[in-house]
């Protein structure tokens, strides 16, 4: 058996959930939960410039025909999503909220916009939907590989590789190749 075959078996078996600790995940786990972070406390707190819960839940229903609980569960999702792959706990979970935050505002704001933001700030457009889409490729690549290195997740649930998960390999039986 190669180790790399052993690696995945380990991995399978402990559930698929562990976390490599990887610094390029850190990196983009901390930096998507900066951005969904900021933009989550704009609509919940009011931080930041932004117009709290009660202005984003009248420009939502408003502007958009989203419902109140619909509103609400989209904003909590973005800030404490965000603040979720910040400290790097429950990442997963959270980029799966942060997904279909963004996919949700792909369908209902950016798409009519097509794919470029709106850099010349051109009256009566809006922008694009390629911010949206980079965020959901950094949320997938968290979903996919856990939070990384430093986290919470981590401490709770590393990826195996040390020693004892070669032991199984270790004390099995030799089975000739031919005997297979």
């Amino acid at each position: 058996m190669s180790r790399a075959w052993d690696r995945r078996h380990v991995y399978e078996k402990r559930g698929g959930l562990g976390t490599f600790a990887s610094k390029s995940l850190l990196i983009v786990r901390v930096v998507l939960g900066v951005i969904f972070f900021a933009h989550g406390a704009q609509k919940v707190f009011g931080w930041f410039g932004g117009p709290g819960l009660r202005g984003v839940v009248g420009y939502f229903r408003q502007a958009l025909g989203v419902p109140a609980p619909l509103t609400v569960l989209a904003a909590l999702t973005e800030c404490f999503g965000g603040l979720a792959m910040i400290v790097g706990f429950l990442v997963r979970p959270a980029a799966v909220g942060l997904v279909l935050v963004m996919l949700v505002a792909i369908a209902k704001v950016h798409w009519v916009n097509g794919f470029f933001i709106n850099w010349s700030l051109e009256p009566g457009k809006g922008h694009g939907f390629e911010m949206n889409l980079a965020l959901i490729g950094m949320a997938l690549a968290v979903l996919v590989g856990g939070a990384g290195a430093l986290s919470i997740d981590r401490w709770l649930r590393p990826w195996v590789t040390w020693p004892l998960a070669w032991n199984h390999v270790a004390c099995a039986p030799h089975i000739p190749r031919s005997a297979t």
